[in-house]
């Protein structure tokens, strides 16, 4: 009997240190999947970044080089005395300058973490505002895209921040 009690005693503390084996190689794996899943978020947040810095580049890009072709232009026009030219020419940097604003204004939107206060709004400023942070991919995808706002559309108050995230997901 008492042969048979230290077996038995033998055999469950083997499968007792297997079981603990399998629990010590769960959990290591368990870990190895976080890490890899941390990884992963990492690349997808870095890829997203790139396509949003490609898109902020590429928004960004026309008007700055509108900016810089009036500002020579203006030069060489106050140089010769033609201040009319230089006035209208002034006003449309203001035009693009004011572009540029709302490109910005628009991706910070996206990007800020805390919501801004609910206002009245229309959804089609919001449709506005999520096309403009979009039509990069979709020109670079060759995807053609037109909105009609024939139809009279309500005035709802709401978030743009979070339509703009919810959107853009």
């Amino acid at each position: 009997m008492e042969t048979r009690v230290h077996a038995l005693t033998y055999d469950l503390r083997s499968s007792n240190n297997e079981l603990k084996d399998l629990v010590e190689h769960y959990k290591s794996m368990q870990k190895e999947l976080k890490d890899t899943q941390g990884q992963l978020i990492q690349s997808a947040k870095l890829a997203v970044l790139g396509k949003l810095s490609a898109s902020i580049n590429h928004e960004l890009n026309q008007p700055i080089l509108a900016l810089q072709a009036y500002t020579e232009n203006d030069q060489r026009l106050l140089e010769i005395g033609r201040y009319e030219t230089v006035k209208e020419n002034l006003g449309e940097i203001l035009k693009v300058v004011s572009s540029m604003h709302k490109i910005v204004a628009r991706f910070k939107i996206f990007a800020r973490k805390s919501s801004p206060e609910t206002r009245a709004c229309f959804i089609s400023e919001i449709i506005d505002a999520c096309l403009v942070v979009i039509n990069p991919l979709l020109n670079e995808s060759r995807v053609k895209f037109s909105i009609s706002y024939n139809v009279k559309m309500k005035n709802y108050s709401a978030s743009q921040y979070k339509f703009h995230r919810y959107s853009l997901t």
